[in-house]
């Protein structure tokens, strides 16, 4: 599973067992579901990212940022030497949900992006909170496994501003998920738990265009749920849908989000 999804490919190029098609998690294993990214970005448009986790005790963390795209979804695909050229800048913080009594960093925050092998030059990782280095957090250990996680950070390393290690695949903690001022919840809990990545424009498209009356039958697949929702209107549910000619499932009901990832646990299984 970590070679094959996280270390030789990374899931977020879409190389993943399955695409997400529901946002309830499966806990027989540890899943990795995920469309290809790129698939659903362009480079320059501002889009809104959200990270959810949920856990079986009941705990829920949900949270979505603002970002300009710029152009890519993992660091070997970054060449530049300073550490902000290889993440995403998010701004816009938006707390959906959360029952988790975490005091939560409101300073700039990133999105950290994967990598896989091959990746040359320092890297990021939340290591420490912020660590932007050529070890990168000890990355060419393998029993580190650094390789494919990715999460939600601030440069100031005091408090992380989401969960900062989302996926985490080393195989020490019993989570998959790591929060350094909540470790109990989010690294030591040793509860079943789910995380979840979902996209829409940040800016609402409109409709999309050409439609043949009178049945919804669009001459062109929609770009994004969120453009599905506005065509639609309050007969759009929860569910699958085409957008950008790919089956993706669309949460309408909570404003028009794409399902980019999910990734599922039971125990330590990575």
């Amino acid at each position: 599973m970590y070679e094959k999804y996280f270390y030789n490919d990374s899931w977020i190029e879409g190389v993943a067992p399955v695409k997400p098609t529901s946002p309830t998690p499966d806990y027989n294993d540890f899943h990795v579901e995920s469309l290809r990214w790129k698939d659903f970005l362009v480079k320059g448009s501002a889009y809104d990212l959200r990270q959810r986790v949920v856990k079986e005790d009941g705990i829920v963390f949900d949270v979505s940022f603002t970002f300009v795209y710029p152009g890519f979804t993992t660091q070997n695909e970054v060449c530049s030497p300073n550490a902000e050229s290889r993440m995403w800048t998010l701004s816009n913080r938006v707390q959906i949900a959360d029952n988790t009594s975490i005091e939560w960093d409101n300073s700039t925050a990133y999105f950290w992006p994967p990598f896989k092998r091959g990746i040359l030059g320092p890297v990021v990782t939340a290591c420490d909170g912020f660590s932007y280095d050529e070890s990168g957090c000890n990355f060419m250990e393998d029993s580190f496994r650094r390789y494919g996680s990715c999460g939600i950070l601030s440069k100031t390393r005091l408090k992380d501003p989401a969960v900062s290690w989302a996926p985490l695949m080393n195989t020490w903690s019993p989570d998959i998920t790591f929060c350094h001022q909540a470790e109990n919840v989010f690294s030591q809990s040793k509860t079943r738990m789910a995380i979840l990545y979902y996209l829409k424009p940040a800016v609402d498209p409109g409709p999309p265009v050409e439609v043949f009356p009178p049945s919804p039958i669009l001459s062109r697949s929609p770009s994004s749920c969120l453009q599905i929702k506005t065509f639609l209107n309050s007969s759009a549910t929860d569910g699958i849908y085409t957008v950008n000619d790919q089956t993706v499932y669309c949460s309408m009901s909570k404003g028009g989000w794409m399902l980019l990832a999910k990734f599922s646990q039971d125990r330590d299984i990575r």
